[in-house]
């Protein structure tokens, strides 16, 4: 028997293949270019999340450029305004996007220190915020705050301003954060938990602790 989120997964792909097959109608292809946010809210909800509003975070102006709008973000709430272009530059981005470790030396340039982290499941209900987010392997987001006990308000550079439940949005986030308060650490039982696997990334990412 199919589990409730395998359920959900297949639901959003018959959806988005719906979808995709109506854009290939010439009347339907004008009217959906007409409504991009339908599309958003389809990939949204694949991931157990809700739109809130397509136009309240900086957007990506690339396909790889997450990470840099997730910076020049959190920057916009600490006060320090960058152009997204210049936090692109510092952030070293390539072709293939950029890291965690990368952004963290464009935000210390701008005057925003942080510290990255891979960060247990409990911690995320301590983590200080707004923190950039790793998602899916692939995306950086930015979560906001708390909506609700256990709903994350979430910048996603490519959808823009999302509510998220704690649970769903677990499930695709791998732990790795960068975090905005450099004095931060996870609670000393989680993190003597995830020191059996202390290793050292190119981008001076550690799990567990932070130098």
């Amino acid at each position: 028997m199919k589990t409730v989120s395998a359920k959900k997964r297949c639901s959003a792909c018959i959806a988005l293949a719906a979808l995709a097959a109506v854009a290939g109608l010439p009347a339907a292809s004008s009217r959906l270019l007409g409504r991009p946010d339908l599309v958003k809210r389809v990939r949204a909800w694949s991931a157990g999340a809700t739109l809130v509003a397509a136009d309240a975070a900086v957007m990506q102006t690339r396909r790889n450029d997450c990470g840099p709008a997730a910076l020049k973000m959190v920057l916009d709430a600490h006060g320090i305004e960058r152009p997204l272009p210049a936090l692109s530059a510092e952030a070293g981005l390539t072709g293939r996007g950029t890291s965690l470790g990368r952004l963290r030396a464009a935000a210390a340039g701008s005057g925003l220190p942080g510290r990255s982290w891979v960060l247990a499941p409990e911690d995320l209900a301590d983590v200080p915020l707004p923190a950039i987010a790793y998602v899916r392997r692939s995306h950086f987001v930015v979560i906001r705050r708390f909506s609700a006990p256990q709903v994350l308000e979430v910048d996603d550079p490519a959808l823009g301003r999302l509510r998220w439940p704690v649970h769903a949005f677990r499930r695709i986030w791998s732990g790795e954060t960068l975090i905005f308060d450099p004095a931060w650490a996870p609670a000393p039982h989680r993190g003597a938990e995830t020191m059996k696997t202390v290793h050292v990334r190119p981008d001076g990412l550690m799990k567990g602790k932070n130098p």
